[in-house]
């Protein structure tokens, strides 16, 4: 409650309901930490602080511990009050995203419509067909839009034909991507974000050991959320290897 009300006083509020909402994600604060994201999505100037607030809600929606608590979450996060369209879009996307990730594509997939044109909403129609083992229909998709450029974020689309592209075994059409999303991004914050992406990534199709040395040399350059991320990977990842002491050490 300290760090809530201390929030309110700093002239910043974005800048300070985002780093509040970070720092409670991180202390497993979860309900308090949507609360605040959601507060510093409102008060979101530029698109670059929603996109990065809406990330950050995702993640710890994410840590829910069962099922009924990350229902609560979503339902918390997707609230629309006082959000602007984009924040609502992006909302929506981070939800099918996570629906994705636990295994509820079709669901995710519902929230796009066949008919869907190549552009921001066929990156999600896309990742909810790869859910479902449409891998064929998800590629043509996302290539679409990334090489016309149909999409608002280049660095998303990239990133996705890569993740794609990957599923495949396609390791030339991956590394292009990888290139061109890291190209694409205008911050160094941005770069490291899609480089925990591509670790992440690496480490989901099994290869452990190239996504944690990958991760390994990215995580003394961020912090937050992003932080919080990498080092969950590099647990997961470290009790995959049976590497004790450095699972013990970090989570000490």
């Amino acid at each position: 409650s300290e760090l809530l009300e201390h929030s309110t006083d700093v002239e910043d509020s974005f800048q300070a309901g985002f780093g509040l909402g970070s720092a409670l994600g991180a202390m497993g604060r979860y309900e308090d930490a949507v609360d605040a994201l959601r507060g510093a999505l409102v008060d979101a100037d530029e698109p670059q602080e929603v996109t990065k607030t809406v990330r950050a809600l995702s993640w710890v929606v994410e840590q829910a511990e069962d099922d009924e608590a990350r229902k609560a979450l979503v339902e918390q996060a997707t609230h629309e009050s006082g959000l602007s369209r984009a924040a609502a879009f992006q909302i929506r996307q981070a939800v099918s995203r996570l629906l994705v990730r636990i295994g509820e594509a079709r669901a995710a997939l519902g929230l796009w419509p066949s008919d869907t044109e190549p552009g921001d909403a066929a990156l999600e129609r896309a990742l909810a067909l790869r859910g479902i083992g449409q891998l064929d229909e998800a590629l043509r998709m996302v290539r679409r839009t990334a090489l016309e450029n149909r999409a608002s974020d280049r660095v998303d689309a990239w990133a996705t034909l890569a993740s794609l592209s990957r599923s495949v075994g396609d390791e030339k059409s991956e590394a292009e991507a990888w290139r061109q999303a890291e190209e694409a991004c205008a911050t160094h914050e941005r770069l490291l974000e899609i480089r925990v992406h591509r670790a992440n990534d690496i480490c989901a199709s099994g290869d452990w050991a190239t996504g944690i040395g990958m991760m390994e040399s990215i995580v003394p350059e961020v912090g937050g959320w992003l932080l919080a991320m990498a080092q969950r990977t590099l647990l997961y990842g470290y009790s995959e290897l049976s590497l004790w002491e450095k699972e013990v050490a970090l989570a000490q």
